[in-house]
Order: C-alpha cells, then sequence, then structure tokens
C-alpha cells in the first residue's frame, strides 16, 4: 500500500498504509478451548496497535502454543514482553528492529 498513491478527490494523490494485527484461533493448538472467540480477536487488536506504533505499514502476530495458559492470556494486555519473553506465546512480525509494546518496552522480532 505504502508505495502506491491514490487519487482520492478531485486530483488530490495521497499516500496509504496497512497496520495489520493477527491472532491464530483457536489460540492454543492443544486446547482449542483455552481462548474464547472475543479474546483471540482483542489479541489481534492489540497486535494492530503494535504494528502502528512501530511505524505502520507493517505486520504483527502473536499465537500460542504448547506452553500457554489462561494466565498467559490474561497477562497478554499487561505484560506482553514477559509473555513473550517467556516462551508463552510466539510473537511473528515484518518489523525488522525490536518492537516498541505499549509505548514503553522492547523486544527482539524473530
Amino acid at each position: 500500500l505504502a508505495e502506491q498513491s491514490y487519487e482520492v478527490a478531485d486530483g488530490v494523490r495521497a499516500q496509504l498504509s496497512g497496520s495489520i494485527g493477527f491472532a491464530v484461533y483457536p489460540f492454543s493448538p492443544l486446547r482449542p478451548d483455552l481462548a474464547t472467540w472475543e479474546q483471540v480477536s482483542a489479541i489481534a487488536d492489540q497486535c494492530a496497535y503494535i504494528a502502528k506504533d512501530n511505524g505502520r505499514n507493517a505486520w504483527v502476530g502473536i499465537y500460542g502454543n504448547r506452553e500457554t495458559t489462561a494466565a498467559d492470556i490474561a497477562r497478554l494486555t499487561t505484560n506482553l514482553e514477559a509473555v513473550v519473553a517467556s516462551g508463552a506465546v510466539g510473537l511473528r512480525t515484518s518489523i525488522y528492529q525490536p518492537l516498541v509494546l505499549g509505548n514503553q518496552r522492547k523486544v527482539g522480532t524473530t
């Protein structure tokens, strides 16, 4: 998106970018009932804001694994960095520099 300019009205051109957040549903492969659809949707929304906070025009996604617990899911909104660092969730992104999480923290990307 960001590589193109678009005519919006009366010959005026604009640049667009996209910030995409995603989360896998079911969130954990071994426990499909671990997170509700609404919780996973909120996690995806949080990922979109992380992409926006890190310069836009990017994607960020979080997914559960065999180690993920209900407590980890609850902590995603309050201490994402710790949950990612513990290995309880995976994080993937198109952003190459360390991520700013919650406008204050940074975490390496994989």
